[in-house]
């Protein structure tokens, strides 16, 4: 487990998920350089409303905004936060990075939601390349998958077998069973850790935002393994990232 104490709680009960190796295939400096402004966020005591406003109509529709919650529940599906998930990845402003269940009120129709302060704004160029990525590997397009992990700067100074090594450990990773996938956070750690394995022995340099999506698929995971279903997540990202025809 990483033990930052100078970092809140909120922080250290996530980053406690992550592999300790992905720490040392990012620069380190850069992180505490772009995560000012993320403690900062986690200061207020509320959401500010411009944090939404990128949103726009891209919160799923079975999705409600509360600013506060007067009620708690067990989770009765986990599909709604998963189309939360990949919706957010549309916004052009802060992403919401805790998708924990503390969060999330719902009932038979309806997921509301109430929105930490653990917010982050990825690189656009990053942002576009993880979709990208997953439209690859959901839409079956190896060429756009191939591609995608080039344009997050994953490929450069690989020979031809080893992008395809890492391709291959990247299909792993989102999953072979993704039409039937159960959200587990051991498996999700050890699929994890092999891809900074690969990294780290390939001295392949991470961006801070890695660390973050991390994060955000952490909570993802920690969310959603308490349902102990499966989940046909191939359908849901094409809920929201419709093939073009």
């Amino acid at each position: 487990m990483i033990k930052l104490p100078f970092i809140p709680k909120i922080l250290v009960d996530i980053l406690g998920h992550i592999p300790t190796i992905a720490f040392k295939t990012i620069n380190l400096s850069e992180v505490f350089s772009k995560s000012a402004t993320v403690l900062s966020h986690l200061k207020e005591k509320e959401v500010q409303t411009d944090w939404l406003k990128s949103f726009g109509t891209h919160l799923p529709p079975q999705i409600e905004l509360k600013r506060s919650l007067d009620k708690s529940s067990t989770l009765i599906t986990g599909e709604d936060i998963l189309r939360l998930y990949f919706a957010q990845f549309k916004n052009d402003g802060y992403i919401f990075l805790d998708l924990r269940g503390n969060h999330f009120y719902q009932t038979e129709s309806q997921t509301f939601w109430c929105p930490s302060t653990l917010v982050y704004k990825f690189d656009p160029n990053f942002q576009a390349a993880l979709v990208r990525l997953y439209q690859g590997f959901y839409y079956e397009d190896e060429k756009l998958f191939w591609q995608s992990l080039a344009d997050l700067g994953l490929t450069e100074n690989l020979t031809n077998e080893q992008a395809k090594t890492l391709m291959k450990l990247f299909q792993e990773h989102f999953g072979t069973n993704f039409r039937n996938y159960q959200f587990k956070l051991s498996q999700f750690q050890e699929s994890f850790a092999k891809v900074f394995e690969f990294f780290l022995a390939y001295k392949v340099q991470l961006k801070t935002d890695f660390l973050y999506l991390g994060l955000y698929l952490t909570t993802l995971y920690m969310n959603l393994e308490r349902t102990e279903k499966s989940y046909n997540v191939e359908k849901i990202f094409l809920e929201i990232f419709p093939k073009p025809n």
